[in-house]
């Protein structure tokens, strides 16, 4: 054997070997690989504890195995890692989570070897007050929102869960946004309070409730084992603070001259209930969206100060009065944050609407304005009997009429950067005379 031979022998020698040991550190490498990621909870309220568990393919091996782990968003917390001792194939790990005021959707992630694993978790504000408002589209329909809970509690998801079962209106439309909702008030829909959800019992009784059924009919056969809540009056008032009926309110306060087009809107609640559905927007026709109001329960007599091209420290508030902390903010009211737009100073008609009508509109005018689409405007309101009078002398009114359609609504003029149009306490005639202007704006606070 010449030396060309013995060379060529110890090449293929050392190539075999080299495969076999890197064959032998991939079976090593891929049975610590990681099998899985999983959370206690999808989604939680901000505050709340979740477990984390990772998973290895293998036992650990001498030394143990340290899973790198991160968050994409402050809402949720993680440990820098979490160590799966020698001979394990899984560890668990706390996840921190911090209030909020909207939804976080965070992704968290684990990582060793040549493996990521992530793992979805949702960080949701505090309960919202229409909570059977399952699609958000303002209303409580046993055929949207009594079948989306219904499915639900049943394990049905995807496009099987909304299937013909949401609202026109609705706020939630995709399989995602519904389940994200569910999940966040899934402890809310115990309805017989057995810690059990049971589609037999609570997803009926919601139901049968939203269909209107009451009194023994609402609970036969639905009650289940160790229920804490079983007589027909504890579940019909827990299942009515589920539906809260809606606020009314009237446009109370609005200044459209603020620099930088941070225009308020001022509402005061009239009879309690939820805001959820309602919305503040600009002209009949062709209307514009000022504002959605948030899923908050409010009382007689609170305000609530809408925000217009609102900074980024002047979030809705969902749980307290106090959650916003700008100064720009009002401590005894609630802070909603509106569109990124302002409200034009000219003649305008401002809406207050919730699904299926309208709650209040006031007409506002400058005395030399123009604004084309007005006048057709204040006939749509006049036409709805929103507005008096019913008409200017007998006709439609316009810029030409007597008297004019800017003699009948509400003169904003007086409107500046400290000063705004106020209701009088307590008038609600649907005229110009609710209303008086030029004075030192009082948002937050009783109107003079």
């Amino acid at each position: 054997m010449d030396e060309l031979q013995v060379r060529w022998l110890a090449k293929i020698g050392l190539a075999a070997l080299s495969a076999f040991l890197l064959t032998q550190w991939h079976a090593v490498a891929s049975a610590q690989d990681l099998a899985a990621l999983s959370l206690d909870k999808p989604a939680v309220i901000g505050g709340a504890t979740v477990i984390g568990t990772v998973t290895l393919l293998a036992e650990a091996p001498p030394g143990g195995v340290a899973i790198f782990l991160s968050s994409s968003d402050v809402a949720a917390s993680v440990p820098a890692s979490v160590t799966v001792q020698q001979g394990a194939t899984s560890a668990t790990f706390n996840i921190g989570t911090s209030a909020v005021w909207s939804r976080a959707v965070v992704t968290v992630q684990a990582s060793y070897s040549f493996s990521d694993k992530t793992a979805r978790l949702v960080v949701n504000p505090p309960l919202p007050a229409s909570i059977l408002d399952i699609d958000g589209d303002g209303s409580y329909d046993p055929a949207t929102d009594g079948l989306l809970a219904l499915r639900y509690l049943f394990g049905i998801g995807d496009a099987l869960l909304i299937d013909e079962a949401v609202g026109a209106n609705a706020v939630r439309k995709t399989s995602i946004d519904v389940t994200d909702y569910l999940d966040w008030v899934r402890p809310a829909l115990d309805i017989d309070q057995n810690n059990v959800l049971d589609p037999l019992t609570d997803g009926l009784m919601i139901l049968r409730y939203l269909y209107g059924v009451r009194g023994d009919a609402l609970l036969s056969g639905a009650i289940g084992p160790l229920a804490q809540r079983k007589d027909v009056a504890a579940v019909e008032n827990y299942l009515l603070s589920l539906k809260p009926p809606t606020a009314n309110l009237v446009i109370n306060e609005v200044n459209p001259n603020i620099t930088g087009s941070r225009d308020l809107v001022e509402l005061r609640v009239v009879s309690g209930g939820s805001v959820a559905g309602v919305k503040l927007e600009m002209d009949l026709i062709s209307p514009v969206k000022l504002a959605d109001l948030p899923p908050i329960l409010v009382v007689t007599d609170d305000l609530i100060v809408v925000h217009m091209t609102p900074a980024a420290d002047e979030p809705s508030e969902l749980g307290t009065k106090q959650e916003c902390l700008a100064s720009t903010c009002f401590a005894a009211a609630w802070d909603v944050a509106g569109a990124a737009v302002g409200i034009p100073f000219s003649n305008r008609i401002l809406v207050l609407r919730k699904p299926g009508g309208i709650i209040d509109a006031v007409p506002f005018a400058l005395p030399a304005g123009t604004t084309t689409t007005f006048p057709q405007n204040l006939q749509a309101l006049q036409s709805a009997g929103l507005w008096s009078p019913a008409n200017c002398g007998g006709a439609l009114c316009t810029y030409v009429s007597t008297p004019t359609a800017i003699d009948v609504s509400v003169d904003w003029s007086g409107s500046s950067a400290t000063n705004s149009v106020q209701r009088k306490p307590g008038a609600d005639t649907n005229s110009k005379t609710d209303w008086q202007g030029g004075g030192s704006q009082t948002f937050g606070a009783p109107n003079p």
